[in-house]
C-alpha cells in the first residue's frame, strides 16, 4: 500500500509515511519493523518508556488468499526484558492484519502516552484518537480483553477488529500481552 500509519499519543497526531524507502530490501512484518527501529532508535529504550514504539506490521501477503500469510507481528522493546531492553516481536492471529491492509496501511506505529486513556479508531483514511473512558458502562478502560472487544463491536459493528491490553497492560505489568 506504500503507507505506514503513525500515531503519536504525546501530541495526539496522526500522520502517514511511505513504505517505499524500505522495500524491497525489507519486506513487511519483522523486517520492516526492525529496520525502522534500527534507524529511529540507535539506543534501546525501556519497555515502559513512552518513546517505545508499538509497531504492528502484517506480512506482505496478509489479506491475500495465500495460506499462512495472516499473522501480523507486534514489535517493540520488550517490557519483560527489564533491566536489559531488547527489540523483539510476537505474532498475532485472526484477521486484524488483513483489516489494516484493507484500510490501506502496511503497518501501524504508535508512540507516546496520552494524559488520559484513549483508543485509536482506523476506518480506511479516517483515523481518530478517541477517549477510552473510565467509570461508565461503555468505558473501555478497566475492562478485560473480551469485554473490550465486545464493547468495540457493539459500538462500531460486528466487523470491527480490536487489539487491546486489558487491566494488566493498563497497570503497566511487564508481562501483559496484546490480545485480538
Amino acid at each position: 500500500t506504500n503507507r505506514i500509519l503513525r500515531v503519536d499519543l504525546d501530541t495526539m497526531t496522526v500522520r502517514v509515511t511511505e513504505t517505499r524507502p524500505y522495500v524491497p530490501d525489507y519486506l513487511a512484518a519483522r523486517g520492516l519493523a526492525h529496520k525502522i527501529a534500527w534507524e529511529e532508535y540507535p539506543e534501546p529504550v525501556d519497555g515502559l518508556d513512552p518513546r517505545n514504539p508499538l509497531m504492528v506490521f502484517p506480512g506482505v501477503m496478509t489479506g491475500a488468499h495465500s495460506p499462512y500469510s495472516g499473522r501480523p507481528n507486534v514489535c517493540s522493546f520488550a517490557p519483560h526484558g527489564y533491566p536489559y531492553p531488547w527489540f523483539t516481536r510476537s505474532s498475532i492471529g485472526a484477521n486484524w492484519g488483513a483489516r489494516l491492509k484493507r484500510a490501506g496501511y502496511d503497518g501501524l506505529i504508535v508512540t507516546g502516552a496520552g494524559e488520559t486513556p484513549v483508543h485509536i479508531l482506523i476506518h480506511d483514511d479516517e483515523v481518530r484518537i478517541l477517549p477510552a473512558g473510565t467509570g461508565s458502562e461503555d468505558a473501555l478502560w478497566g475492562q478485560d480483553t473480551i469485554e473490550t472487544q465486545e464493547t468495540i463491536q457493539a459500538r462500531y459493528g460486528k466487523t470491527a477488529r480490536t487489539l487491546c491490553i486489558g487491566p494488566a497492560g493498563e497497570r503497566l505489568s511487564r508481562i501483559a500481552t496484546v490480545q485480538t
